[in-house]
């Protein structure tokens, strides 16, 4: 139903500006465009005739299915990007790479190669996410003797940046976001976690990003008391970041584990999620047994996905869902696979 709306609209559109113009083409026999609405999450209606009168689709739901694409084992990332696009995913996030210092995209040898990808993102209206691991890159700066607060985050900072400059200077940057791992520094000769080294760094990103429009998170963990997972840590770090444009990304298959850890205090994901006293901005997606984070894809765990969405529908949640299912080994179909797990989101959207 929410496609044939947004088809009608268009099709309206293009009548109210074509006017006598349209009218005449049709008259003579040629085809101005054709749009078959199957674009999936995206807001770009395709012109498939050959004209490319390609359209926007307006007053449809913001919510868009991206794809983390460092679940896609492909040397080629321009190659990655286009399949994501062909497949109908509405944005695409990029891992960062310590060794580089840079995102995934960025250690693309060729500068054909990132114009391409630039005009991939473009012409299909793909929103960009950037998800930052933290534990390599303060491994790396521990080799490097930095083990103080100060120093820890001034060197993240230097990292990030580039990073976050990168992602903004597509137009398209929607969400920066980072796991609670590895925010560890070093105490009487061993490590412990800290929260003033997380927050100070998402706080200097969310300064950085603000004046495009973006937002920073942080990723729920699973059931480690190390890191954060019950909903009132997750809220209380919030304030703690203390930014309008910060908030949780949560992760579903991290959340079912911590669940069914027995050390949550909520019986199932459904009160998890209503538990979380913050803005969520992004769903990571993917489904598991409750054990371990086996990032399966929807239905090929345990997690009880109608519930979940019927929560997040509740709390009123607008972001994007990144679906994070990792391809199985023996998979000889990775198209097929990707693509089942984007059509059983569209499919629980609908629901």
């Amino acid at each position: 139903m929410r496609k044939f709306l947004a088809g009608l609209v268009i099709l309206l559109a293009l009548s109210a500006a074509c006017g006598a113009a349209a009218e005449g083409l049709a008259t003579a026999g040629k085809l101005v465009a054709h749009y078959t609405f199957d674009e999936g999450s995206r807001a770009v209606a395709k012109d498939v005739s050959g004209n490319n009168n390609h359209g926007k689709i307006h007053g449809a739901d913001t919510m868009k299915i991206t794809y983390a694409s460092y679940m896609w084992k492909l040397k080629n990332l321009e190659e990655v990007v286009k399949k994501v696009a062909d497949l109908g995913f509405g944005g695409i996030v990029f891992l960062s790479r310590e060794e580089g210092h840079m995102p995934i995209v960025l250690e693309i040898q060729s500068a054909d190669e990132m114009d391409n990808i630039r005009r991939i993102i473009e012409q299909n209206d793909l929103d960009v996410h950037l998800h930052v691991p933290s534990m390599p890159m303060l491994l790396h700066a521990r080799k490097e003797g930095k083990v103080l607060l100060k120093d820890m985050v001034d060197y993240m900072e230097g990292r990030i940046r580039k990073m976050a400059n990168w992602i903004i200077s597509t137009g398209k940057g929607k969400v920066i976001s980072f796991d609670s791992l590895g925010y560890m520094i070093q105490n009487s000769g061993t490590y412990r976690f800290d929260l003033r080294l997380m927050c100070d760094i998402l706080q200097i990103v969310a300064d950085l990003v603000a004046p495009f429009d973006m937002k920073v998170a942080f990723e729920n963990s699973t059931a480690d008391r190390e890191q954060i997972s019950l909903p009132y840590e997750l809220g209380k770090t919030i304030e703690l970041i203390n930014r309008k444009n910060a908030g949780i990304l949560l992760d579903i298959g991290h959340a079912n584990i911590a669940v069914n850890s027995g050390l949550m205090p909520c019986k199932n994901l459904s009160e998890y999620i209503k538990a979380i006293p913050a803005e969520i901005v992004e769903i990571h997606l993917h489904d598991n047994h409750g054990k371990k984070d086996e990032h399966l894809n929807p239905g090929e765990g345990n997690i009880d996905f109608e519930s979940v969405f019927s929560a997040l529908q509740g709390i009123g949640f607008k972001g994007n869902i990144t679906l994070e299912s990792a391809i199985p080994q023996n998979e000889k179909n990775q198209i097929e696979y990707i693509n089942n797990g984007r059509e059983n989101i569209e499919q629980l959207l609908r629901n």
